[in-house]
């Protein structure tokens, strides 16, 4: 229990070493967040490249306002899926 009887007045029931862990992990975690977006920027960027050259070469499709390749609109087709 926390409190007078322990001498600490209830001020703080963490010691140092226990805020210094929770700093030293919230720290990493921004660090992992922050990779993690620039990563997810990255790859929506190399998709939207990518999506942008099937287009330009003509090896895609439009359905539901969306891009999809040629080849595999074509499989769902083979697969009898109507989704357009």
């Amino acid at each position: 229990m926390y409190g007078a009887e322990n001498g600490d007045n209830g001020a703080n029931q963490f010691n140092d070493n226990t805020v210094a862990e929770l700093r030293e992990q919230l720290h990493k975690a921004v660090s992992y967040v922050r990779q993690l977006t620039t990563d997810k920027r990255v790859l929506i960027e190399v998709g939207n490249r990518l999506r942008a050259e099937l287009l330009r070469n003509g090896n895609c499709i439009t359905a539901f306002g969306h891009s999809i390749p040629a080849a595999l609109f074509h499989y769902l087709q083979f697969l009898n899926l109507n989704f357009c």
